[in-house]
C-alpha cells in the first residue's frame, strides 16, 4: 500500500463505520496519528491534503553555487572588503546573478575568516574587576564643569578619592591629570575608565605606566563604574554643584576640590567602611596591601 493512499483508505474504513481503535490496528499507526489525518482532511479536503503531505516528505535539495559566482563572491570581498548584502547587490547588478544572502555568508564562511573589521573599544576588558586589598582597582571619570573638567579617581576598596582639574577632554590633558592622580597615589593593579576619548591614546599609555592593566567599561553599563559615578554625584552635591566654570576660576575651583577632598577622604564617614574615613580605613588594611 502507497504512503499516498494510506489516508485515503483510512477516510474510507472511517466512512463504513469503523471505529478509530481499529482503524490504527489495521494500519499499524497510532490511533492519535488517524485523528490527525481525519481532522486534516476534514479542513483541507483529501486532495490539498494528500499533496501537503507528499511535499512535506520531499527535502529541499540545496541549491549550489557554480564556481564562477563563488570566484566572483570572493573576487569581490577581497577587493573591496564588503559584507554579503553589499557583495549581492554587487552581483546582481553587474553581473545579473541573483544570488542568496545565506549562499553569500556560506560562501564566505567557508573560504574565508569572518570578523569585524573595527571595534569600538579595542583595549582590553575581560571580567568586571573586584578589589580585593588597597590599590587593587581603580575607577576614572570625567565630570563637565563648562569649560573646565574634573577628572575623578577613586579606589574601590577603600573609597580614596582624588580630583584633577582639567581645561579639555583630549587625551594629552586626561595624560597629565592621570599623572598627577599617579603622583599623589599611586598606581593600581587595574586602572578602568570609560571609553571617553581623554582616555585613549598617550593618556592611555600614562595609564599603562602605573598599573598592569587598563580596562575600558562596556558603554551604557553604568553599574561597570558604580564606584565612581557615585563618587561624581557626591562631588557635585558637596562642592562644585552644576556651575558652569569659566577658564579663569580655575584657581578658585582647585581650592574649592583641595577643601572636600579633605572632608571626604580625612573626615566624613562612609557607610560602606562602617562610618570610617578612606584614610582610617586605609591605615588599618595597609597590611593588605
Amino acid at each position: 500500500m502507497e504512503n499516498v493512499t494510506i489516508y485515503k483508505h483510512a477516510l474510507a474504513l472511517r466512512g463504513s463505520g469503523m471505529r478509530v481503535p481499529a482503524i490504527a490496528a489495521l494500519l499499524g499507526k497510532d490511533r492519535a496519528t488517524i485523528y490527525r489525518w481525519l481532522r486534516g482532511v476534514r479542513y483541507q479536503g483529501l486532495r490539498e491534503f494528500e499533496r501537503r503531505k507528499k511535499e512535506c516528505k520531499r527535502r529541499r535539495k540545496r541549491r549550489n553555487l557554480d564556481a564562477i559566482t563563488t570566484k566572483l563572491i570572493l573576487k569581490i570581498r577581497r577587493e573591496y572588503g564588503w559584507c554579503g548584502q553589499k557583495i549581492r547587490f554587487w552581483l546582481r547588478k553587474e553581473y545579473g546573478r541573483n544570488v542568496g544572502l545565506a549562499s553569500v555568508y556560506r560562501t564566505l564562511g567557508k573560504h574565508m575568516v569572518l570578523r569585524k573589521q573595527w571595534k569600538k573599544n579595542d583595549y582590553t576588558r575581560g571580567k568586571v574587576p573586584k578589589a580585593q586589598k588597597r590599590r587593587d582597582v581603580g575607577e576614572s571619570d570625567t565630570v563637565d564643569l563648562g569649560e573646565l573638567f574634573a577628572f575623578t579617581t577613586i579606589d574601590t576598596f577603600t573609597r580614596e578619592a582624588d580630583v584633577q582639574v582639567g581645561e579639555s577632554l583630549e587625551a594629552s590633558e586626561g595624560k597629565k591629570c592621570i599623572a598627577k592622580t599617579a603622583e599623589r597615589m599611586g598606581g593600581f593593579v587595574i586602572w578602568q575608565s570609560d571609553g571617553g576619548p581623554e582616555f585613549k591614546a598617550e593618556c592611555h599609555d600614562e595609564l599603562l605606566l602605573h598599573s598592569k592593566r587598563h580596562r575600558t567599561a562596556r558603554a551604557y553599563k553604568k553599574n561597570e563604574q558604580a564606584h565612581i559615578e557615585s563618587f561624581n554625584r557626591t562631588l557635585r552635591k558637596q562642592c562644585v554643584g552644576h556651575h558652569k566654570y569659566r577658564k579663569e576660576d580655575r584657581a578658585t575651583l582647585e581650592g574649592q576640590i583641595r577643601d572636600f577632598l579633605h572632608l571626604y577622604n580625612d573626615v566624613q564617614p562612609h557607610l560602606s567602611l562602617s562610618m570610617m574615613s578612606p584614610s582610617q580605613f586605609a591605615s588599618q588594611v595597609s597590611h593588605l596591601r
